[in-house]
Protein backbone atom coordinates (compact mmCIF):
# COMPACT_ATOMS: atom_id res chain seq x y z
CA UNK A 1 0.00 0.00 0.00
CA UNK A 2 1.17 3.37 -1.30
CA UNK A 3 0.99 6.16 2.20
CA UNK A 4 1.04 9.49 0.76
CA UNK A 5 0.21 10.74 4.14
CA UNK A 6 0.61 9.38 8.06
CA UNK A 7 -2.26 10.26 10.92
CA UNK A 8 -1.02 12.74 13.58
CA UNK A 9 0.14 11.59 17.02
CA UNK A 10 0.01 13.32 20.30
CA UNK A 11 2.71 12.55 22.65
CA UNK A 12 3.05 9.31 21.37
CA UNK A 13 -0.56 8.06 20.95
CA UNK A 14 -1.71 7.43 17.13
CA UNK A 15 -5.14 9.24 17.61
CA UNK A 16 -7.89 6.95 16.18
CA UNK A 17 -10.49 5.35 17.50
CA UNK A 18 -13.10 2.46 16.63
CA UNK A 19 -15.63 3.26 19.51
CA UNK A 20 -18.65 4.66 18.97
CA UNK A 21 -19.78 7.18 21.81
CA UNK A 22 -23.18 6.65 21.13
CA UNK A 23 -23.18 2.86 20.93
CA UNK A 24 -20.56 1.82 22.78
CA UNK A 25 -17.37 -0.53 21.21
CA UNK A 26 -19.46 -2.33 18.33
CA UNK A 27 -19.94 -5.75 18.59
CA UNK A 28 -20.74 -8.30 15.63
CA UNK A 29 -24.20 -7.92 14.87
CA UNK A 30 -25.91 -11.29 14.28
CA UNK A 31 -27.55 -12.19 11.10
CA UNK A 32 -31.27 -11.25 11.20
CA UNK A 33 -33.53 -14.09 9.92
CA UNK A 34 -36.46 -13.07 7.79
CA UNK A 35 -39.48 -14.71 7.33
CA UNK A 36 -41.22 -15.10 4.14
CA UNK A 37 -43.20 -12.13 3.07
CA UNK A 38 -47.07 -12.62 3.12
CA UNK A 39 -50.38 -10.53 2.57
CA UNK A 40 -52.51 -9.85 6.00
CA UNK A 41 -56.33 -10.38 3.66
CA UNK A 42 -58.48 -10.17 6.63
CA UNK A 43 -59.13 -7.69 7.63
CA UNK A 44 -59.05 -6.03 4.20
CA UNK A 45 -58.35 -2.66 5.47
CA UNK A 46 -56.43 -1.99 8.53
CA UNK A 47 -56.85 0.94 10.84
CA UNK A 48 -53.67 3.12 11.75
CA UNK A 49 -54.23 4.49 15.67
CA UNK A 50 -51.21 5.81 15.74
CA UNK A 51 -47.16 6.02 15.58
CA UNK A 52 -45.06 4.21 18.07
CA UNK A 53 -41.71 5.43 19.02
CA UNK A 54 -39.93 4.21 15.75
CA UNK A 55 -42.11 5.85 13.33
CA UNK A 56 -43.98 2.85 12.36
CA UNK A 57 -48.26 2.88 12.54
CA UNK A 58 -49.81 1.07 14.92
CA UNK A 59 -52.77 -1.52 14.49
CA UNK A 60 -54.98 -3.70 16.56
CA UNK A 61 -55.70 -7.73 15.08
CA UNK A 62 -58.75 -9.12 16.06
CA UNK A 63 -57.40 -11.21 18.32
CA UNK A 64 -55.80 -7.97 20.34
CA UNK A 65 -52.32 -8.37 19.21
CA UNK A 66 -50.38 -5.00 18.03
CA UNK A 67 -49.33 -5.16 14.42
CA UNK A 68 -46.09 -2.17 13.60
CA UNK A 69 -46.70 -1.18 9.84
CA UNK A 70 -44.19 0.83 8.21
CA UNK A 71 -45.39 3.45 5.81
CA UNK A 72 -48.65 4.44 7.40
CA UNK A 73 -49.58 7.65 9.16
CA UNK A 74 -52.00 7.85 11.81
CA UNK A 75 -56.03 7.72 10.30
CA UNK A 76 -55.20 5.91 7.77
CA UNK A 77 -56.50 2.84 6.18
CA UNK A 78 -54.21 0.57 4.68
CA UNK A 79 -53.78 -3.02 3.28
CA UNK A 80 -50.58 -4.35 4.58
CA UNK A 81 -48.05 -7.28 4.18
CA UNK A 82 -47.07 -8.97 7.41
CA UNK A 83 -43.35 -8.96 6.55
CA UNK A 84 -42.36 -10.72 10.46
CA UNK A 85 -44.75 -12.86 13.05
CA UNK A 86 -43.84 -12.05 16.96
CA UNK A 87 -45.11 -13.58 20.03
CA UNK A 88 -46.59 -10.54 21.34
CA UNK A 89 -46.65 -8.28 18.02
CA UNK A 90 -45.90 -8.16 14.45
CA UNK A 91 -44.46 -6.37 11.96
CA UNK A 92 -45.67 -5.16 8.11
CA UNK A 93 -45.43 -2.79 5.49
CA UNK A 94 -48.48 -0.86 4.12
CA UNK A 95 -48.59 -1.85 0.37
CA UNK A 96 -51.88 0.03 -0.35
CA UNK A 97 -53.02 3.17 1.10
CA UNK A 98 -56.90 2.86 0.92
CA UNK A 99 -57.89 6.02 2.69
CA UNK A 100 -55.25 8.57 3.05
CA UNK A 101 -54.17 11.05 6.20
CA UNK A 102 -54.27 14.15 5.07
CA UNK A 103 -50.95 14.92 5.70
CA UNK A 104 -49.81 12.42 3.54
CA UNK A 105 -46.86 13.57 0.99
CA UNK A 106 -44.63 12.22 -1.61
CA UNK A 107 -41.79 11.04 -0.22
CA UNK A 108 -38.93 13.17 -1.68
CA UNK A 109 -36.46 9.93 -2.43
CA UNK A 110 -37.00 7.56 -4.69
CA UNK A 111 -35.72 4.60 -2.36
CA UNK A 112 -38.09 5.67 0.57
CA UNK A 113 -40.50 2.64 0.30
CA UNK A 114 -37.68 0.16 0.49
CA UNK A 115 -34.72 1.82 2.59
CA UNK A 116 -34.24 1.67 5.64
CA UNK A 117 -32.43 5.19 6.51
CA UNK A 118 -35.47 7.00 6.37
CA UNK A 119 -39.13 6.54 8.29
CA UNK A 120 -40.92 9.93 8.03
CA UNK A 121 -40.32 11.14 4.39
CA UNK A 122 -44.10 10.99 4.34
CA UNK A 123 -44.84 13.06 6.88
CA UNK A 124 -44.60 16.80 6.70
CA UNK A 125 -41.47 18.28 8.47
CA UNK A 126 -43.92 20.32 10.66
CA UNK A 127 -45.72 17.27 11.36
CA UNK A 128 -42.87 15.27 12.57
CA UNK A 129 -41.57 17.36 14.82
CA UNK A 130 -44.84 17.69 16.46
CA UNK A 131 -44.49 13.30 16.48
CA UNK A 132 -41.22 13.99 18.20
CA UNK A 133 -42.39 16.57 20.78
CA UNK A 134 -45.06 14.37 21.58
CA UNK A 135 -42.79 11.12 22.21
CA UNK A 136 -40.71 13.09 24.51
CA UNK A 137 -43.52 14.31 26.56
CA UNK A 138 -45.30 10.61 26.46
CA UNK A 139 -41.70 9.16 27.72
CA UNK A 140 -41.34 11.99 31.00
CA UNK A 141 -45.38 11.19 31.61
CA UNK A 142 -44.99 7.62 32.10
CA UNK A 143 -41.10 7.18 32.80
CA UNK A 144 -40.67 10.19 35.11
CA UNK A 145 -44.34 11.08 36.46
CA UNK A 146 -44.49 14.27 34.65
CA UNK A 147 -47.84 14.76 33.74
CA UNK A 148 -47.60 18.22 32.63
CA UNK A 149 -44.81 19.15 30.35
CA UNK A 150 -44.26 22.44 28.83
CA UNK A 151 -41.08 21.56 26.20
CA UNK A 152 -39.64 24.83 25.07
CA UNK A 153 -38.88 25.39 21.17
CA UNK A 154 -37.27 22.37 19.34
CA UNK A 155 -33.76 22.71 18.26
CA UNK A 156 -34.67 22.37 14.18
CA UNK A 157 -33.13 23.68 10.94
CA UNK A 158 -36.45 23.62 9.08
CA UNK A 159 -34.19 24.37 5.92
CA UNK A 160 -31.76 22.06 6.03
CA UNK A 161 -34.91 19.14 6.74
CA UNK A 162 -32.56 17.28 3.78
CA UNK A 163 -29.10 17.05 2.60
CA UNK A 164 -28.03 17.70 6.16
CA UNK A 165 -25.66 14.61 6.93
CA UNK A 166 -21.89 15.35 7.23
CA UNK A 167 -21.53 11.55 8.19
CA UNK A 168 -23.12 8.75 7.00
CA UNK A 169 -22.36 4.70 6.91
CA UNK A 170 -22.94 2.74 3.68
CA UNK A 171 -23.44 -1.02 3.53
CA UNK A 172 -22.08 -3.52 1.41
CA UNK A 173 -23.33 -6.95 0.93
CA UNK A 174 -21.62 -10.23 1.96
CA UNK A 175 -19.45 -12.04 -0.37
CA UNK A 176 -21.28 -14.08 -3.19
CA UNK A 177 -23.83 -11.01 -3.46
CA UNK A 178 -23.29 -8.57 -6.66
CA UNK A 179 -20.90 -5.95 -5.42
CA UNK A 180 -23.48 -2.58 -4.23
CA UNK A 181 -23.47 0.05 -1.75
CA UNK A 182 -26.21 1.34 -0.37
CA UNK A 183 -28.49 1.31 3.14
CA UNK A 184 -29.81 -1.26 4.98
CA UNK A 185 -33.59 -2.20 3.78
CA UNK A 186 -36.23 -1.89 5.81
CA UNK A 187 -36.64 -4.75 8.01
CA UNK A 188 -33.79 -7.05 6.98
CA UNK A 189 -30.10 -6.96 5.83
CA UNK A 190 -30.70 -6.77 2.58
CA UNK A 191 -29.08 -3.66 0.67
CA UNK A 192 -30.35 -1.45 -1.65
CA UNK A 193 -27.92 0.31 -3.88
CA UNK A 194 -28.28 4.01 -3.93
CA UNK A 195 -26.82 6.40 -6.57
CA UNK A 196 -28.99 9.71 -4.72
CA UNK A 197 -29.64 10.06 -0.95
CA UNK A 198 -31.61 12.93 0.19
CA UNK A 199 -30.37 13.29 3.34
CA UNK A 200 -26.60 13.10 2.52
CA UNK A 201 -24.69 16.70 2.55
CA UNK A 202 -24.16 17.50 -1.43
CA UNK A 203 -20.77 17.11 -1.48
CA UNK A 204 -21.31 13.49 -0.06
CA UNK A 205 -24.28 12.94 -2.42
CA UNK A 206 -22.30 13.47 -5.22
CA UNK A 207 -19.87 11.03 -4.75
CA UNK A 208 -22.42 7.78 -4.95
CA UNK A 209 -22.29 6.64 -8.56
CA UNK A 210 -18.70 6.62 -8.94
CA UNK A 211 -18.26 5.17 -5.55
CA UNK A 212 -20.69 2.21 -6.92
CA UNK A 213 -18.07 2.12 -10.04
CA UNK A 214 -15.00 1.53 -8.41
CA UNK A 215 -15.95 -0.47 -5.56
CA UNK A 216 -17.71 -2.52 -8.77
CA UNK A 217 -14.05 -2.15 -10.70
CA UNK A 218 -12.81 -3.89 -7.49
CA UNK A 219 -13.87 -7.61 -9.20
CA UNK A 220 -15.57 -8.76 -6.59
CA UNK A 221 -16.37 -7.89 -2.31
CA UNK A 222 -13.76 -10.66 -0.94
CA UNK A 223 -12.81 -8.14 1.95
CA UNK A 224 -15.15 -5.27 1.67
CA UNK A 225 -16.93 -4.52 5.01
CA UNK A 226 -18.41 -0.66 4.77
CA UNK A 227 -17.99 2.63 3.15
CA UNK A 228 -18.21 6.12 5.94
CA UNK A 229 -18.73 9.20 4.23
CA UNK A 230 -17.42 12.43 6.24
CA UNK A 231 -17.83 15.83 5.20
CA UNK A 232 -14.13 17.32 6.36
CA UNK A 233 -14.25 20.67 7.18
CA UNK A 234 -10.96 20.85 8.70
CA UNK A 235 -10.00 23.79 6.17
CA UNK A 236 -12.41 26.31 4.59
CA UNK A 237 -12.93 24.69 1.86
CA UNK A 238 -14.82 21.01 3.18
CA UNK A 239 -14.40 18.41 1.35
CA UNK A 240 -15.41 14.37 1.11
CA UNK A 241 -13.30 12.01 3.30
CA UNK A 242 -13.92 7.72 2.41
CA UNK A 243 -13.34 5.43 4.68
CA UNK A 244 -13.52 2.20 2.76
CA UNK A 245 -13.64 -0.95 5.58
CA UNK A 246 -11.49 -3.75 4.27
CA UNK A 247 -10.89 -7.24 6.05
CA UNK A 248 -7.89 -7.83 4.17
CA UNK A 249 -5.06 -4.78 2.74
CA UNK A 250 -5.94 -3.16 -0.58
CA UNK A 251 -3.29 -5.11 -3.27
CA UNK A 252 -1.64 -2.60 -5.60
CA UNK A 253 -3.92 -2.51 -8.21
CA UNK A 254 -7.15 -1.23 -5.33
CA UNK A 255 -4.82 1.69 -3.90
CA UNK A 256 -4.01 2.69 -7.66
CA UNK A 257 -7.64 2.43 -7.83
CA UNK A 258 -8.69 4.39 -4.84
CA UNK A 259 -5.94 7.38 -5.73
CA UNK A 260 -7.29 7.96 -9.26
CA UNK A 261 -10.81 8.04 -7.25
CA UNK A 262 -9.29 10.85 -4.85
CA UNK A 263 -7.72 12.57 -7.57
CA UNK A 264 -10.75 12.81 -9.74
CA UNK A 265 -12.78 13.89 -6.69
CA UNK A 266 -10.55 16.17 -4.95
CA UNK A 267 -10.89 13.83 -1.32
CA UNK A 268 -9.57 11.35 0.61
CA UNK A 269 -9.55 7.81 1.36
CA UNK A 270 -8.53 6.13 3.96
CA UNK A 271 -8.46 2.28 4.53
CA UNK A 272 -9.88 0.82 7.58
CA UNK A 273 -8.38 -2.52 9.15
CA UNK A 274 -8.57 -4.46 12.34
CA UNK A 275 -5.51 -3.05 13.71
CA UNK A 276 -6.59 1.13 12.74
CA UNK A 277 -7.11 3.27 9.89
CA UNK A 278 -4.16 3.67 6.68
CA UNK A 279 -4.44 7.12 4.36
CA UNK A 280 -4.91 5.55 0.23
CA UNK A 281 -4.92 9.28 -0.51
CA UNK A 282 -5.50 12.94 1.19
CA UNK A 283 -6.08 16.00 -0.23
CA UNK A 284 -3.14 17.43 1.62
CA UNK A 285 0.59 16.34 2.78
CA UNK A 286 0.33 16.98 6.24
CA UNK A 287 -0.58 14.50 8.38
CA UNK A 288 -4.46 13.76 7.60
CA UNK A 289 -6.94 15.81 10.06
CA UNK A 290 -10.52 15.92 10.13
CA UNK A 291 -12.13 18.86 11.90
CA UNK A 292 -15.38 21.23 12.12
CA UNK A 293 -16.35 24.04 13.26
CA UNK A 294 -18.45 24.93 16.31
CA UNK A 295 -18.62 28.63 18.33
CA UNK A 296 -16.37 29.93 15.79
CA UNK A 297 -13.28 26.95 16.91
CA UNK A 298 -11.96 24.45 14.55
CA UNK A 299 -12.71 21.32 16.55
CA UNK A 300 -9.93 18.32 15.26
CA UNK A 301 -11.24 14.10 15.22
CA UNK A 302 -9.88 11.12 13.60
CA UNK A 303 -11.50 8.90 11.63
CA UNK A 304 -13.81 6.72 13.69
CA UNK A 305 -14.34 9.08 16.09
CA UNK A 306 -18.00 10.03 17.24
CA UNK A 307 -19.33 13.28 15.78
CA UNK A 308 -22.89 15.28 15.61
CA UNK A 309 -24.14 14.46 11.66
CA UNK A 310 -26.27 17.39 11.38
CA UNK A 311 -23.75 20.45 11.82
CA UNK A 312 -26.88 23.01 11.83
CA UNK A 313 -28.12 21.43 14.54
CA UNK A 314 -25.23 20.80 16.32
CA UNK A 315 -24.43 24.92 16.32
CA UNK A 316 -27.58 25.36 17.75
CA UNK A 317 -27.65 23.15 20.43
CA UNK A 318 -24.41 23.99 21.57
CA UNK A 319 -25.41 27.74 21.57
CA UNK A 320 -29.02 26.53 23.40
CA UNK A 321 -27.08 24.89 26.19
CA UNK A 322 -24.78 27.93 27.04
CA UNK A 323 -27.87 30.32 26.64
CA UNK A 324 -29.46 27.63 29.31
CA UNK A 325 -26.21 27.46 31.49
CA UNK A 326 -25.85 31.31 31.97
CA UNK A 327 -22.42 31.08 32.50
CA UNK A 328 -20.87 33.94 34.14
CA UNK A 329 -16.60 33.02 33.86
CA UNK A 330 -16.54 32.06 37.69
CA UNK A 331 -17.85 28.41 37.49
CA UNK A 332 -16.28 25.12 37.71
CA UNK A 333 -17.89 22.44 35.29
CA UNK A 334 -17.75 18.65 35.28
CA UNK A 335 -18.67 17.63 32.27
CA UNK A 336 -19.23 13.90 31.97
CA UNK A 337 -18.92 11.70 27.92
CA UNK A 338 -17.25 14.69 27.00
CA UNK A 339 -16.44 12.94 23.40
CA UNK A 340 -13.18 15.14 22.32
CA UNK A 341 -14.80 18.82 23.01
CA UNK A 342 -17.89 19.48 21.34
CA UNK A 343 -19.03 21.02 24.74
CA UNK A 344 -15.81 21.25 26.58
CA UNK A 345 -14.15 23.82 24.73
CA UNK A 346 -17.13 26.53 24.53
CA UNK A 347 -17.60 25.73 28.03
CA UNK A 348 -14.31 26.17 29.20
CA UNK A 349 -14.46 29.70 27.12
CA UNK A 350 -17.11 30.62 29.43
CA UNK A 351 -16.61 29.25 33.19
CA UNK A 352 -13.26 29.45 34.89
CA UNK A 353 -12.14 25.36 35.00
CA UNK A 354 -14.00 22.50 33.09
CA UNK A 355 -13.06 19.07 33.82
CA UNK A 356 -14.26 16.95 30.95
CA UNK A 357 -14.35 13.04 31.34
CA UNK A 358 -14.62 10.65 28.77
CA UNK A 359 -14.31 6.66 28.41
CA UNK A 360 -12.08 6.27 24.87
CA UNK A 361 -8.33 6.99 25.51
CA UNK A 362 -8.12 8.67 21.56
CA UNK A 363 -10.57 11.07 22.41
CA UNK A 364 -9.29 12.25 25.81
CA UNK A 365 -6.32 13.19 23.86
CA UNK A 366 -7.88 14.12 20.58
CA UNK A 367 -9.84 16.58 23.26
CA UNK A 368 -6.60 17.98 24.61
CA UNK A 369 -4.99 18.48 21.52
CA UNK A 370 -8.35 20.83 21.05
CA UNK A 371 -8.16 22.54 24.08
CA UNK A 372 -4.60 23.28 23.56
CA UNK A 373 -5.43 24.55 20.11
CA UNK A 374 -8.08 26.49 21.32
CA UNK A 375 -6.13 28.02 24.05
CA UNK A 376 -8.16 26.65 26.84
CA UNK A 377 -5.47 26.32 29.93
CA UNK A 378 -8.59 25.94 31.80
CA UNK A 379 -9.50 22.53 30.36
CA UNK A 380 -8.66 19.07 31.52
CA UNK A 381 -9.49 16.28 29.77
CA UNK A 382 -9.53 12.72 31.90
CA UNK A 383 -10.07 9.43 30.93
CA UNK A 384 -12.62 7.02 33.41
CA UNK A 385 -15.13 4.45 32.86
CA UNK A 386 -18.40 5.93 33.31
CA UNK A 387 -20.47 2.56 33.64
CA UNK A 388 -19.03 2.43 37.06
CA UNK A 389 -20.25 4.87 40.32
CA UNK A 390 -18.39 7.86 39.48
CA UNK A 391 -17.96 8.51 43.24
CA UNK A 392 -15.45 5.53 42.80
CA UNK A 393 -12.94 8.77 41.11
CA UNK A 394 -11.65 11.67 42.84
CA UNK A 395 -13.90 14.03 40.65
CA UNK A 396 -17.01 12.60 41.30
CA UNK A 397 -16.42 13.29 44.96
CA UNK A 398 -15.92 17.47 44.63
CA UNK A 399 -18.49 19.77 44.25
CA UNK A 400 -19.30 21.93 41.45
CA UNK A 401 -21.15 24.36 40.02
CA UNK A 402 -22.14 22.89 37.04
CA UNK A 403 -23.02 19.16 35.71
CA UNK A 404 -23.33 18.54 31.84
CA UNK A 405 -23.81 14.77 30.45
CA UNK A 406 -24.37 13.69 27.06
CA UNK A 407 -24.12 10.15 27.65
CA UNK A 408 -24.69 7.19 24.90
CA UNK A 409 -28.07 5.46 24.44
CA UNK A 410 -27.79 3.76 27.95
CA UNK A 411 -27.99 6.60 29.62
CA UNK A 412 -26.29 7.78 32.45
CA UNK A 413 -27.86 5.65 35.39
CA UNK A 414 -24.70 5.12 37.62
CA UNK A 415 -23.85 8.65 37.19
CA UNK A 416 -27.18 10.47 38.64
CA UNK A 417 -27.88 7.43 41.20
CA UNK A 418 -26.23 9.65 43.71
CA UNK A 419 -25.35 13.64 43.20
CA UNK A 420 -24.57 14.41 46.93
CA UNK A 421 -20.91 14.65 46.37
CA UNK A 422 -20.71 17.31 43.30
CA UNK A 423 -23.89 18.76 44.34
CA UNK A 424 -24.32 20.89 40.93
CA UNK A 425 -26.55 23.88 40.83
CA UNK A 426 -26.95 23.34 37.87
CA UNK A 427 -27.44 19.77 35.80
CA UNK A 428 -28.18 19.93 31.59
CA UNK A 429 -28.94 16.44 30.31
CA UNK A 430 -28.31 15.77 26.37
CA UNK A 431 -29.82 12.87 25.64
CA UNK A 432 -30.55 10.45 22.37
CA UNK A 433 -32.81 8.22 24.24
CA UNK A 434 -35.99 9.57 25.28
CA UNK A 435 -36.70 6.59 27.37
CA UNK A 436 -32.81 6.34 28.82
CA UNK A 437 -33.65 10.36 29.68
CA UNK A 438 -36.71 9.99 31.40
CA UNK A 439 -35.55 7.28 33.67
CA UNK A 440 -32.72 9.52 34.62
CA UNK A 441 -34.23 12.25 35.02
CA UNK A 442 -36.74 10.63 37.59
CA UNK A 443 -33.80 9.79 39.58
CA UNK A 444 -32.17 13.36 39.21
CA UNK A 445 -35.35 15.03 40.44
CA UNK A 446 -35.94 12.35 43.40
CA UNK A 447 -32.50 14.10 44.75
CA UNK A 448 -34.35 17.54 45.29
CA UNK A 449 -33.57 18.65 41.65
CA UNK A 450 -36.74 20.70 39.40
CA UNK A 451 -36.70 20.04 35.84
CA UNK A 452 -36.91 23.64 34.45
CA UNK A 453 -36.49 23.28 30.77
CA UNK A 454 -36.50 20.56 28.30
CA UNK A 455 -36.60 20.56 24.35
CA UNK A 456 -36.55 18.39 21.78
CA UNK A 457 -33.48 18.31 19.38
CA UNK A 458 -34.10 17.34 15.40
CA UNK A 459 -30.72 16.08 14.77
CA UNK A 460 -32.15 13.76 12.58
CA UNK A 461 -34.92 15.16 10.14
CA UNK A 462 -36.98 12.53 8.28
CA UNK A 463 -36.34 10.17 10.66
CA UNK A 464 -38.05 8.41 13.87
CA UNK A 465 -34.29 9.39 15.92
CA UNK A 466 -34.76 12.35 18.16
CA UNK A 467 -32.55 14.07 20.87
CA UNK A 468 -33.51 16.33 23.76
CA UNK A 469 -31.53 18.60 26.28
CA UNK A 470 -32.76 19.40 29.84
CA UNK A 471 -31.90 21.57 32.22
CA UNK A 472 -32.20 20.98 36.12
CA UNK A 473 -31.81 23.39 39.02
CA UNK A 474 -31.46 22.37 41.94
CA UNK A 475 -33.83 23.33 44.75
CA UNK A 476 -33.66 25.93 46.99
CA UNK A 477 -34.23 24.03 50.82
CA UNK A 478 -32.09 21.13 49.28
CA UNK A 479 -29.01 23.65 48.76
Amino acid sequence: MILLCSFPTYKGVVISSLFDRRKGFRPQKKKKTVQPNSVEKEPLGWDILRLNHDGRGVAIRKSGKTVFVSNALPGEQVRLRVDKQHKRFDEATAVEILQASPQRIPPACRYADRCGGCQLQHMPYEAQLNYKEELLTDHLKHLAGLQAVKLEPSVAAPDNAFHYRRRARLSIPPPGEAVRLGFRARGSDDVIAVEDCKTLHPTLNALLPALQETLKAMHGNRSLGHVELLLNEQQDNAHASVIVRMLESFNEDESALWQAFARTHSCDVVAQYNHGFEVVAATCETPLELGYRVDNERLHYGPGEFIQVNAHVNEQMVAQALAWLELKGTETVLELFAGFGNFSVPLAKRSAKVVAVEVAEQQVTRGSINAELAKCHNLKFIRADLSKPFTEYAFGKQPVDVMLLDPPRAGAADVVADLSYVQPERILYISCNAATFARDAAVIMEQGYQLVKVSMLDMFPQTAHAESMALFIKQADTL
